[in-house]
């Protein structure tokens, strides 16, 4: 069982810009971990799923080319998914804090 757990965001500041990231397994509790800190703060919620699947659904040529991996259950190589998350960070407010929500999309993206 995940036991609760409290931070203060409000300490953590690179260069007057606020990042973080969420990551974990389906069912783990981050997006609803998200939901308060965005209540909370100003925080904007980035999610690569979510950029898979609406670029996809806009027919952008990356994501038409990402289904063809996640719908055979493999993961969306890092070069695409980098690439996709270039396109879609355009469409975010760069003075905003912003909140990751499993952006890392593979085994070794994050040295353990």
């Amino acid at each position: 069982m995940l036991s609760e757990i409290t931070i203060d965001i409000s300490k953590l500041t690179i260069a007057g810009m606020k990042t973080y990231l969420f990551h974990g397994p389906s069912g783990s509790g981050k997006d609803t971990q998200v939901e308060r800190l965005m209540q909370e703060y100003e925080l904007e919620r980035i999610a690569t799923g979510e950029m898979l699947r609406i670029l996809y659904e806009e027919n952008d040529p990356d994501g038409l080319e990402a289904r063809q991996f996640w719908s055979a259950g493999k993961w969306v190589p890092d070069e695409l998914t980098y690439r996709m998350l270039s396109k879609w960070m355009e469409r975010y407010d760069t003075n905003k804090n912003w909140i990751f929500v499993s952006a890392v999309r593979a085994p070794g993206q994050i040295p353990f």
